[in-house]
């Protein structure tokens, strides 16, 4: 009766083995890649774009200015790494979504410590296609006076729109010189033949 028992159990055993999918079954990896650095970085979001590549938005503490970080990363089609930017403050600032916009750039929501009213708030980022904050302030294809009119009207007070304090430390939290500068930069470079 043991022998039997023994056979019986062999036997059901190599039988569920012939029904189980073999290791590595299912759809191929078409190629896999990684994206950070030594401390925490998750992603939380991706969209393939229309030139067939992928824009993913992460949570980093590897880099940007502190705390957690808006970290936007875009890629080929093959995913090759073509540009990466980081946005954020002291505290912490997270990207939980991105979607490409019909003028091509992007759109991030997530949240902000950094800035805001005071604790956690909503945080919407636009950019442009190449992921810079764009100095087109009413993102009509052109720096021009209304761009200024903006500009002048955040002047010196946190940003009603995000894209307003696009200076080289962006969403420092204040439309200031470094924010004309760079608005007029883009101005003379648009108007310049």
């Amino acid at each position: 009766m043991k022998n039997v028992a023994a056979f019986v159990t062999a036997f059901l055993a190599v039988l569920s083995l012939s029904f189980q999918p073999a290791l590595g079954s299912g759809p191929p990896v078409q190629w896999q890649k990684t994206f950070g650095g030594r401390d925490y970085d998750a992603g939380c979001s991706v969209q393939q774009t229309t030139d067939g590549g992928y824009i993913i938005a992460f949570c980093t503490l590897s880099f940007g200015a502190g705390g957690y970080d808006v970290y936007l990363i875009k890629t080929n089609s093959a995913g090759n790494l073509q540009w990466q930017k980081t946005f954020g403050g002291r505290w912490t600032d997270r990207g939980d979504s991105v979607q490409q916009t019909t003028d091509g750039g992007y759109i991030i929501a997530g949240y902000t410590r950094s800035f805001g009213a005071g604790g956690y708030d909503v945080h919407l980022i636009k950019l442009c296609s190449e992921g810079t904050l764009s100095a087109d302030l009413n993102c009509n294809g052109c720096v021009n006076f209304e761009d200024f009119a903006i500009l002048a009207g955040d002047w010196l007070q946190p940003p009603i729109m995000l894209s307003a304090d696009i200076g080289p430390s962006p969403n420092d939290g204040v439309v200031d010189l470094l924010d004309l500068a760079l608005l007029v930069e883009h101005w003379l470079e648009a108007t310049t033949p």
